[in-house]
């Protein structure tokens, strides 16, 4: 799938195609038919007909050519432009998206990092609650089944609590 980028690009360059084209076209073709004409007239009229035409002649070439060369140059530059913008562009994107993803590695640690904790200290409370459940004559299986805990973990606790 195309980006908005790319779509654009495509646009732009397949336009610039077509337009350089139709002026390569109209460049052969008028330069054929001005060589075909300026022979013609140069053997059918006078010289200073053909001084006239020639003239005439040179004017219009000269501005297509200046015209044609202007468009070329613009064309190019054009070129130059786009694809020194669309590296920028990629390179930005490549480093965004390489911070991103570093971005979210190191959230992803961190929120590891805080489960852990967060565990460590439901672990705590679950002991400290069966300490004090056991401190208060509680059975070791109503222990277990209210805090969560292992029978191990209470039992140990139990001896801890009679020695």
């Amino acid at each position: 799938m195309l980006t908005k980028v790319e779509k654009w690009m495509y646009n732009e360059i397949e336009g610039k195609v077509r337009k350089d084209i139709t002026e390569r076209v109209t460049q052969d073709v008028t330069e054929r038919v001005t060589q075909d004409v300026t022979e013609r007239v140069t053997q059918d009229v006078t010289e200073r007909v053909t001084q006239d035409v020639t003239e005439r002649v040179t004017q219009d070439v000269t501005e297509r050519v200046t015209q044609d060369v202007t468009e070329r140059v613009t064309q190019d530059v054009t070129e130059r432009v786009t694809q020194d913008v669309t590296e920028k562009m990629e390179k930005e994107y490549e480093e965004r998206e390489k911070k991103l993803k570093e971005d979210q590695k190191l959230f992803a640690d961190k929120e590891k990092q805080f489960q852990k904790q967060l565990e460590e200290r439901e672990q705590q409370n679950r002991l400290s609650i069966a300490n004090n459940l056991l401190k208060n004559g509680v059975s070791i299986d109503q222990v277990t089944m209210g805090t969560g805990l292992l029978r191990k973990e209470v039992e140990d606790l139990y001896q801890a609590i009679q020695a």
